[in-house]
């Protein structure tokens, strides 16, 4: 829960003139309490409003508008090819792309380091930014890239992903379930990142790209926004309703599944940025207002990933995880999270892990 989870500076005029996407902040948080949801509420509850919750983030949604995020985020890394940037015709060629191409993979290992460690904790989560990571040092040959190229390479890493997946596993199992660990330590760890693991980067990359596209095709623009939107939302709606609807295999179930997910995720990034980042005063103020404690989780997202986890893990060494996952445990992890996210951000402006990760990287110039 990534540079989704981890940039969010938009280029203005110089490489110091930034300012954040509001709606990227609110697409975050809305992803941070959608893993609240899956992570503290059991599937099965009897409260009809906990249930609807955990329907609305069920088929991975949450991490999947993460990982999309996390496209977006590559690409205001970059800036390359955005509108915003596109009168800035020398600014790229003074930041330099193996500068920024530095700050990709530093951010990608700092989360794979902080994923590895929590792992360690005993927490009941399947620890996904670790994954993320990976996500970030992969894409790097491929960033600067054609915004159709990039699209074509999600798409076909989202239709191709879940049968290579399919096959690995049938070839040496899902190192993450018991009993399949007969790898050598190393060589199963990146088989788990890359082939057979929760979030395999055959399939997921399939989102970062589509988010890196998105921002490549005009994030801001309200025109790219609505064009964008007449695609997302019928396509996140049908095939959201097709994937549990039709009678399919697994394989084809999934892969219908997996674009009703990015058609969702692509919607509520675009109709966030479209009311908080547009002309319209009355829908900016009321974003800036009354969505502040959403936008702020946003703000800090490695911090309250990387603290949730840690909490569970704390739970779990006096409960059992029925006993955890309630509707008090929600809302103490919200609540609780928005305060801690509300002063952190009035008085450090970030988080302290998004603090620490900005002292390791190269400083730009310009």
């Amino acid at each position: 829960m990534t540079a989704s989870i981890f940039e969010n500076r938009i280029f203005r005029r110089s490489p110091t003139e930034t300012s954040r996407i509001l709606g990227v902040d609110i697409a975050r948080g809305i992803a941070i309490i959608g893993m609240f949801v899956l992570h503290a509420i059991p599937a099965q509850s009897s409260s009809p409003i906990l249930s609807a919750g955990t329907a609305i983030f069920s088929d991975q949604r949450a991490q999947i508008l993460f990982a999309t995020l996390d496209g977006i985020s590559i690409g205001i890394l970059t800036g390359f090819g955005s509108t915003s940037r596109a009168s800035n015709g020398g600014e790229i060629a003074k930041i330099g792309r193996f500068v920024e191409r530095q700050t990709i993979a530093i951010r990608g290992l700092y989360l794979v380091t902080l994923g590895l460690f929590l792992t360690t904790l005993g927490s009941p989560i399947v620890v996904i930014l670790d994954y993320y990571g990976i996500y970030f040092l992969l894409v790097l040959p491929f960033v600067y890239m054609k915004k159709k190229t990039i699209l074509g390479i999600s798409l076909t890493l989202l239709i191709v992903g879940p049968y290579i997946t399919h096959l690995a596993r049938q070839s040496i199992g899902d190192p993450s379930v018991t009993g399949n660990e007969y790898l050598p330590p190393l060589i199963e760890r990146i088989a788990s990142w890359t082939l057979v693991g929760q979030y395999p980067a055959i399939i997921w990359l399939g989102y970062v790209f589509l988010g890196l596209a998105v921002y490549r095709i005009g994030i801001l623009d309200r025109n790219s926004q609505i064009h964008i939107l007449k695609v997302s939302l019928p396509v996140g709606l049908f095939m959201t309703a097709a994937g549990h609807g039709l009678l399919l295999n697994e394989i084809s179930k999934q892969t219908i599944t997996l674009f009703g997910s990015a058609g969702v995720a692509i919607s509520i990034v675009l109709a966030a940025t479209f009311f908080a980042d547009g002309n319209r005063i009355i829908l900016r103020k009321f974003s800036r207002t009354f969505l502040y404690p959403i936008s702020a989780l946003g703000g800090m997202p490695i911090t309250i990933y990387f603290f949730h986890v840690i909490y569970f893990a704390f739970l779990m060494h006096y409960l059992t995880l029925n006993e955890i996952q309630s509707g008090k445990t929600f809302s103490i992890l919200l609540i609780a999270s928005v305060i801690f996210s509300v002063i952190c951000l009035q008085f450090v402006k970030r988080g302290p892990m998004e603090l620490a990760i900005s002292q390791l990287l190269p400083q730009r110039t310009g």
